[in-house]
């Protein structure tokens, strides 16, 4: 049922897609990258987009796809570390009230 919903709302697969090439590319970035994401080329500091830098380059020359593409992969670490610490600590929480109850505060 709520697969159908979401199969069906244009909007939530547009989404999903998004989802699933942007962790793609932070997973493969550094098969994927077309440069290292700390070497300093100051002969290319503050380049426009062009096609060889397709996000064109910061303060230093690095190129801004590649280091946004290795960033992911922190973001995602960062995200996959604090998910499971909530777990740990709230699934034993949530099952102990569950199983012994106690007072409820819905009336």
């Amino acid at each position: 049922m709520a697969a159908g919903q979401f199969a069906r709302n244009r909007a939530a697969l547009v989404g999903l897609v998004a989802l699933i090439l942007l962790t793609t590319l932070a997973l493969l970035a550094s098969v994927l990258a077309p440069y290292d994401p700390v070497s300093i080329s100051l002969s290319d500091k503050l380049q426009p987009p062009t096609s060889t830098h397709l996000l064109g380059t910061d303060h230093f020359g690095r190129d801004v796809l590649s280091r946004a593409m290795h960033g992911g992969q922190v973001s995602l670490s960062v995200g996959l570390v604090v998910v499971g610490i909530a777990l740990v600590i709230g699934l034993p929480i949530g099952l102990s009230a569950g199983y012994f109850g106690g007072r409820s505060t819905m009336r």
